[in-house]
């Protein structure tokens, strides 16, 4: 299973901690690269460490958050 025209893609874990520390990797390393313009990244539940996850990607973005 591939995601058309990604390069990287960060797979979903049960464990909160170890998803936060896989996408929070990614994006320091395309932070990184000038060639990136876009990322898109899927929602996490919002409870628990879900909450601190999104909060995070949502300062990330900016929050120019598409649903």
């Amino acid at each position: 299973m591939g995601i058309s025209g990604a390069d990287h893609v960060v797979c979903v874990t049960k464990d909160a901690a170890d998803l936060a520390h896989r996408i929070f990797a990614v994006l320091r390393m395309l932070d990184e690269d000038e060639h990136v313009d876009k990322i898109f990244v899927q929602g996490v539940d919002e409870s628990n460490e879900g909450m601190a996850v999104m909060n995070r990607l949502a300062k990330a973005a900016s929050h120019h958050i598409v649903c």
